[in-house]
């Protein structure tokens, strides 16, 4: 005779309303009945800003990410990292357009003239 199949609670009670589940049919070669949990909650995914190179103004970009530092003079490698990568990141923003609604507060910043 089978006995049924206890689960180890995976978050507490007061989570119980936030999902709704049902019990399938299929068994799939299994002697226990798969339960789907579905979450009642709608979940944003953020949604990860990608650039539009071609409508980039690389002229600016050049303009933007003149290096104004002497690499020798930083103290160690790792810094001087940093700062190529920050200051390419930051230059890049200014004339490269996103896919990111987030992205127009520095499409804005650019037309004010703080970028």
């Amino acid at each position: 005779m089978s006995r049924p199949t206890w689960l180890q609670p995976l978050c507490s009670a007061d989570s119980l309303l936030d999902f709704d589940w049902r019990v399938i049919d299929d068994l799939r070669g299994s002697d226990h009945y798969p339960i789907l949990l579905s979450s009642l909650e709608v979940l944003l995914t953020p949604q990860v800003p990608r650039w539009r190179l071609d409508k980039a103004d690389w002229d600016l970009f050049k303009e933007l990410v003149k290096v104004d530092r002497n690499f020798e003079e930083l103290p160690s490698v790792d810094d001087a990292v940093e700062y190529l990568a920050s200051l390419l990141q930051w230059a890049g923003h200014c004339p490269i357009t996103h896919t990111s609604p987030t992205c127009c507060l520095v499409v804005e910043a650019v037309q004010a003239g703080s970028c």
